[in-house]
This record gives C-alpha cells, sequence and structure tokens, in this order.
C-alpha cells in the first residue's frame, strides 16, 4: 500500500472512533476497510479510488468538515470523497423515497465512474451486513439497491450484475 492509502486508512479509523455499525456492533472502520480492499481489487482502479473507499462515509457520520479533507488528502480524493456523499443528507423533513430518488438521479448525472464503481461496492458490503436488520426495512434497502445499479451500474456492468443479485438474494428471504 502507498503512503496516501495508509494515510487514508489512518484518519478514518481515528474518524470513525467510538462508532459501530447498526447490526453487528462491530467496529465500523471494518465497513470502510472491506469496500476499499474490494476497490482495489478493481481493474483500473487507483490509488485514490481506494483511499476514497477508506474515507467514503466521513463527511455523513462524523465532525470531518471537507476543509480537513482537502487539507490532508488534496483535491481528487476529497472530489471522490463528495461524490459518495449523499446529497440529501441533511433533508431530515424530506420523505425517504424522495431523498433516494435525489441520490439516485444525482449519481447518475454527477457522478463520475470512480465514484460509481465505489458506490456499487458500498452498497454490496451494506446489504452483505444487515443481517440483523428488520424485514421491512432490508427489503426497502434491497429495492432501493436495485435502482440505484439501475441508475448508476452501466459504469461497470459487473458490478451492477452483483449489486443486483445480492438485493434480489434478500428480498426473496
Amino acid at each position: 500500500m502507498t503512503n496516501i492509502i495508509l494515510k487514508a486508512a489512518a484518519f478514518a479509523r481515528e474518524a470513525h472512533e467510538g462508532q459501530f455499525r447498526k447490526y453487528h456492533k462491530v467496529p465500523y472502520i471494518h465497513h470502510p476497510a472491506r469496500v476499499a480492499a474490494r476497490v482495489a481489487l478493481l481493474d483500473g482502479t487507483s490509488e485514490e479510488m481506494v483511499a476514497a473507499a477508506f474515507l467514503h462515509d466521513i463527511l455523513e457520520d462524523t465532525k470531518v468538515h471537507m476543509v480537513q479533507l482537502e487539507e490532508n488528502f488534496g483535491t481528487k480524493i476529497t472530489q471522490l470523497v463528495i461524490g459518495l456523499t449523499s446529497v440529501s443528507k441533511g433533508l431530515v423533513n424530506t420523505p425517504r423515497e424522495e431523498r433516494k430518488k435525489m441520490d439516485r438521479e444525482w449519481l447518475a448525472r454527477n457522478g463520475t465512474p470512480e465514484v460509481k464503481r465505489i458506490k456499487m461496492l458500498d452498497r454490496i458490503d451494506n446489504l452483505r451486513d444487515m443481517g440483523g436488520a428488520d424485514e421491512e426495512f432490508l427489503k426497502l434497502y434491497a429495492k432501493e439497491s436495485i435502482l440505484l445499479a439501475e441508475a448508476i451500474g452501466d459504469t461497470d456492468l459487473a458490478l451492477k450484475k452483483e449489486l443486483i443479485e445480492v438485493a434480489h438474494v434478500l428480498l426473496l428471504r
């Protein structure tokens, strides 16, 4: 691993300190680490993509601000992380269906191929890590994941197929 990837891993670990995954109560950092590992295995990946995968939930789930990302990781990685951050975050009075549609449409129009690939791997990991979720929410999230795959999956057809298959498995439970 290069210094920028190691730096991103350490930064993410520190930023997510004390946070745990919702359904399994394992340290939160396991999730971005798994996503980063999958990103590292993609054909055509870059160090910036792997670093951004480690940092993908920083702006949504921690007190880290994009200025801190820019200072520590530069413009390219910061832009990838911003692209992975839900545009609807903070719209608490907007129904979930509208927020998720807004996020999908924004990603479809504005997401770079790198962002779309990382986002699909993020979603795949989330779906695989929801074993303790409420059945109704699990099915909703799986349906939203299929809509996401349809909106951005043409960037990487293998990831699109995997995301849809993982979601379908959960829908058929």
